[in-house]
């Protein structure tokens, strides 16, 4: 229904963020940093790992894969989508801490 319709939107919607979030990180760091020197490598791969399988999923409920998608892998990438969460929510606490550190020095 419509309620299905406005998920999938926003789910493309983040899909495009986190698509975007992972070229700008390639393109500032490298791929050799990011994915091989990098002390955060394996959420990188993971990343990387779950936005494909999101733009998997997006296919699979809008129809462009004709149901070739497998629902195994789309209940995989709910529970993954557990964990991409957690790192949103780490990462907004480090934009708090950043945001803490100017705020600290501008008042000195």
């Amino acid at each position: 229904g419509e309620t299905q319709q406005i998920f999938m939107w926003l789910s493309v919607a983040m899909n495009i963020g986190f698509m975007l979030e992972l070229l700008i990180r390639l393109l500032a760091h490298g791929p050799a940093e990011l994915f091989i020197r990098s002390k955060e490598r394996v959420w990188n791969v993971m990343d990387v790992g779950l936005v494909l399988l999101s733009v998997l999923e997006v296919l699979g409920q809008s129809g462009e894969l004709g149901g070739l998608v497998a629902f195994r892998v789309i209940r995989i990438m709910r529970m993954l989508r557990l964990v991409r969460i957690a790192k949103f929510f780490k990462m907004i606490y480090y934009m708090q801490q950043i945001r803490r550190i100017f705020l600290l020095l501008s008042a000195s």
